[in-house]
């Protein structure tokens, strides 16, 4: 399954993190990986579930338009 989650900064600029993973019922083999788009920063996996404050602090997304840091206070919606 593939999840965008829009990133907003205080500047205006909207990027997006991409999670895709493996979900599927019964699997022993779960997954999760995370990459940005429009925004800089580093991508992530994990094999267990994480918060979002583990994740943030894994890729240290910031805004290519203004270089600021982005937080959970970023992330504005799924879909």
């Amino acid at each position: 399954m593939t999840t965008k989650i829009l990133v907003t900064c205080e500047c205006g600029h909207n990027g997006y993190i991409i999670l895709r993973e493996n979900d599927t019922p019964y699997s022993s083999d779960f997954w999760e990986y995370y990459k940005l788009e429009n925004l800089n920063g580093d991508s992530y996996q994990t094999k267990s579930s994480t918060g979002w404050s583990e994740i943030l602090h894994q890729m240290k997304p910031s805004c290519p338009k203004c270089g600021s840091q982005l937080n959970e206070s970023n992330l504005k919606s799924r879909f």
